[in-house]
């Protein structure tokens, strides 16, 4: 970055720019009304149903919004949540749970957005990687993120962890075999078209 803009400018232009979501989730956080479901669980039954009948924009939420009621007068009722999770009929749910947070840094993403910008060095963007590897790697995560809030409930949480996992695994193999075969300790011998290759799968 600080090719491209001179008179060190480069890193307060990055700084500054980062502080503009930041605000923005800041100002957001403020503005962000209660859950229908936070304010039942405090007993503000009214505001409660006030905000399920905007969110829902109708005024037929009595069904929901008794069921919300239930829900939470049933879970007040048990005792002791969280030694309840340890009982082996809630052991199968606890277990996937963990699992999925133990798998998911067993993928390698993290090292791979570690390493990015020596990656993406390798794969022929020189001085310019780690403005390349912070933009596209960036610009992914939130597509992906759009994605998934709008896709989630038509296709369902399971349907989307496991397109994700085969999508992972795919990729991660093709990177692997690239990178093994043209890749050396003491060479770079990668074609741009190789190179873009694992960068899109990347």
């Amino acid at each position: 970055m600080s090719d491209l803009i001179k008179g060190g400018w480069g890193w307060r232009l990055s700084l500054g720019l980062a502080g503009i979501p930041a605000l923005l989730l800041t100002v957001g956080a403020l503005l962000v009304v209660d859950t229908p479901n936070s304010l039942i669980e405090r007993g503000r039954l009214e505001e409660g149903k006030a905000v399920l009948r905007k969110i829902r924009g109708t005024d037929n939420i009595e069904p929901e919004f008794l069921e919300l009621v239930e829900a939470s007068r049933v879970a007040k009722e048990v005792k002791h949540p969280f030694r309840n999770l340890l009982k082996r009929r809630n052991r199968p749910q606890l277990v996937i749970s963990i699992a999925l947070q133990i798998f998911q840094q067993f993928t390698g993403i993290n090292a791979i957005m570690f390493y990015a910008p020596v990656l993406f060095n390798t794969l022929g963007f020189k001085n310019d990687a780690s403005l390349y590897s912070a933009v596209i790697t960036g610009a992914v995560n939130v597509l992906s993120t759009v994605v998934s809030i709008y896709s989630v409930d038509k296709v369902g949480r399971r349907k989307l962890l496991l397109e994700a996992g085969v999508q992972m695994f795919l990729s991660q193999v093709v990177i692997a075999i690239i990178l093994g075969l043209k890749v050396k300790d003491h060479s770079d011998d990668l074609s741009k078209g190789y190179a873009v290759f694992v960068v899109v799968c990347d």
